[in-house]
């Protein structure tokens, strides 16, 4: 899931923090009313577009991304767009 990465002493210790951070990401896209991501196994993303932006542009896109917890502008572009 994007936005989930973490690192543990043990493994114990990995599954504690994974555990919370998926609850805690999911908890996010839940309380802004988006669907978390559906599992890859849904479906392969096998295309790409291209939108020129201006440098401007760019920097609201990212900051957009990383106020809703997106891992970047491509899933906060992809979870705006689909959502509606």
């Amino acid at each position: 899931m994007p936005g989930v990465v973490v690192r543990g002493n043990t493994v114990n210790g990995c599954v504690t923090r994974i555990t919370r951070k998926f609850a805690s990401v999911i908890s996010k896209y839940l309380e802004s009313g988006r669907r978390p991501p559906r599992p890859a196994s849904e479906g392969i993303r096998d295309r790409r577009i291209r939108i020129r932006l201006t440098r401007l542009e760019k920097q609201l896109l990212e900051t957009k991304a990383k106020q809703s917890g997106a891992a970047g502008i491509s899933e906060y572009v992809r979870a705006v767009a689909l959502s509606k």
